[in-house]
């Protein structure tokens, strides 16, 4: 009996390899469809984010009777404009609740009160180095 219950302590190799064969499965079925998710998710936080910055541009609108300017660009939608037309209507607190503006599927849109050729930049994530 004592040598019996030594014998059956552990697991044989082929049980482990067909609970490893089994989980493979699982995450070769399961792994894609999470994977396929993530970009859903950032395609609908961009396009939230987008409507977002549209309300603003429209409540600007109306609080000032105008669009910002070039040179203003989109950082008068959160602190006022100190170049161009200066709206005399301006909300206090700004036109976005964020108080900056956002970055929309990994591109950061920048934009500060200086000339029009400086002031609107693109900037992308690099890339990772392989």
């Amino acid at each position: 009996m004592h040598n019996t219950l030594r014998n059956r302590r552990g697991f044989t190799l082929i049980e482990i390899m067909v609970v490893i064969a089994i989980l493979a499965l699982l995450a070769a079925l399961v792994g894609p469809r999470i994977i396929g998710r993530s970009d859903d998710a950032k395609i609908a936080d961009a396009k939230v984010q987008i409507k977002n910055l549209e309300t603003a541009l429209k409540l600007y609108k109306l609080d000032t009777g105008t669009y910002p300017s070039t040179e203003q660009g989109l950082m008068a939608l959160v602190s006022a404009p100190t170049v161009g037309t200066i709206p005399k209507n301006y909300r206090s607190e700004g036109y976005l609740e964020s108080k900056q503006v956002p970055r929309i599927l990994g591109v950061t849109i920048s934009s500060t009160c200086l000339p029009a050729s400086t002031a609107t930049t693109i900037s992308t994530p690099s890339a990772p180095t392989v």
